[in-house]
């Protein structure tokens, strides 16, 4: 544990001095920067002892400041090295929680309405909302398409094996087979500062209806950036849910993500501590968790901010609650319908998955 600047340490074994047995090496990171890093050697902790050792650490101040101690082994064993890590303690030493500064645009949006959508267009953007799913079918920025596909809300996951019992109930309710939202009246009104859409829906499936009631508003500001506000009520006879969140279908050459929360490995909520919260990049190619049976993989929980760019478009998203995300080339249709990791076809698109909350993996197979 880290109390008041300095590491302690209880040593739980029965035989073994701690000293002759690991090491530790530390950082300093404040948003994925190193700050300080270390290596630092126990002094004598005997079985069931504790110690306290104080880290030379630089001043420091802001949001995303965590200190990481790895544990690493001192001498070679018949079957690891010397240095194999044995584990990884996180602490967040933040004075501060991290503020979205949204940009602001000068000129105003124009702004048109038809039956059935509404039209946003400002200096570099072009968006189109749809007043029958509640959701954007188009977005262009700089004259790029973000959207290969409408966005849609995103309610279901490809069932992991661990999901075998309670998927029969999410399929009961058909969350599976969510249909478009029935949308009341949406309205919109405009300030110095933007547009802000408020679309109240209700989420329905084949089988059942008002799975959820949602008020939703869609703030776009003169720069593009876009707020959502989601207030939902989940039907309280409904399960559980695998996920709550929102699908984008964006260009495939958007195929590099770099995000701000656990990683590099995939992590849940239940399954995310082996991994480190820092600043991580990869390609999306690379974040699938290639199982043999597909199924439901490569999110990312306690993220706070992610962004899938290509060379020439970039698109960001963050929240001041963590979120968990997922970037793929595979739909969770896909995952679902088969049966080998051979058989899976990529999608044509880089899929963005947002969930205020994915559910964790759990233990029911």
């Amino acid at each position: 544990s880290y109390e008041n600047g300095a590491l302690r340490i209880e040593n739980k074994l029965d035989f073994t001095d701690l000293s002759s047995l690991l090491y530790f090496c530390w950082q300093l990171k404040q948003d994925g920067e190193l700050l300080a890093s270390g290596q630092l050697e126990l002094p004598s902790v005997p079985p069931h002892g504790t110690a306290s050792l104080k880290l030379p650490l630089p001043s420091y101040s802001g949001s995303r400041v965590y200190l990481t101690v790895e544990m690493r082994q001192k001498e070679a064993k018949p079957l690891t090295p010397a240095g194999h890590l044995l584990g990884t303690e996180q602490f967040s030493l933040s004075s501060q929680a991290e503020e979205i500064l949204l940009p602001k645009g000068n000129l105003p949006i124009a702004v048109s309405e038809t039956e059935r959508f509404i039209a946003l267009s400002g200096g570099d953007f072009m968006y189109c909302f749809n007043k029958e799913t509640g959701c954007f079918d188009q977005m262009t920025f700089g004259g790029q398409s973000l959207l290969e596909r409408p966005m849609e809300y995103n309610l279901y996951r490809a069932p992991l094996d661990n999901d075998m019992y309670i998927k029969k109930a999410w399929q009961q309710h058909g969350i599976d087979r969510i249909l478009p939202p029935y949308t009341y009246h949406t309205t919109f009104s405009q300030s110095e500062d933007g547009v802000a859409i408020t679309c109240p829906l209700s989420l329905q499936s084949v089988l059942l209806a008002n799975i959820a009631e949602v008020e939703s508003v869609w703030t776009v500001s003169n720069s593009g950036a876009v707020t959502a506000e989601l207030k939902v009520k989940i039907r309280e006879t409904a399960p559980y849910l695998p996920r709550f969140g929102l699908r984008f279908f964006l260009n495939p050459e958007m195929k590099h993500c770099t995000y701000f929360g656990y990683g590099p490995q995939e992590s849940y909520i239940d399954k995310h501590l082996g991994s480190v919260i820092d600043r991580h990049s990869a390609f999306v190619s690379e974040m699938h968790e290639d199982y043999i049976r597909p199924q439901e993989n490569g999110s990312h929980f306690g993220t706070e901010t992610v962004t899938l760019a290509s060379p020439e478009l970039a698109l960001t998203a963050c929240s001041e609650t963590p979120f968990s995300f997922s970037a793929s080339e595979y739909t969770r249709e896909e995952l679902e319908t088969k049966a080998h990791n051979w058989e899976l076809e990529k999608s044509g698109y880089t899929i963005l998955s947002l969930d205020y909350k994915m559910s964790g993996v759990g233990s029911n197979s």
